[in-house]
């Protein structure tokens, strides 16, 4: 059941709560506060050159170990596979 809302209560909401949408209030499309469809502004950080170079250097880093990381792990599962049913701790004896 839809109920119709009179014009002078939707201009009494309007007032006391400003940022409401009264085209969602009077139809339930859109949004319902004001505003919210509008994307945000892209936003924009300054990082001095020096910090700049720390942090490639940083990156540059961690992707070497984990290419360390991988080549390691490749070993291990070759090694694993080779060894499948007779797997001896190497301090064992």
């Amino acid at each position: 059941m839809r109920v119709s809302i009179q014009p002078d209560k939707v201009r009494n909401i309007a007032l006391h709560y400003p940022d409401l949408n009264t085209g969602w209030l009077m139809t339930g499309e859109g949004e319902m506060l004001k505003g919210e469809d509008k994307p945000e502004s892209p936003r924009t950080v300054t990082i001095e050159a020096e910090a700049w170079q720390v942090i490639k250097q940083q990156a540059e880093s961690l992707a070497s170990k984990d290419r360390q990381m991988e080549a390691l792990l490749d070993i291990l599962k070759k090694g694993n596979v080779q060894e499948t049913g007779n797997a001896v701790c190497a301090d064992a004896k």
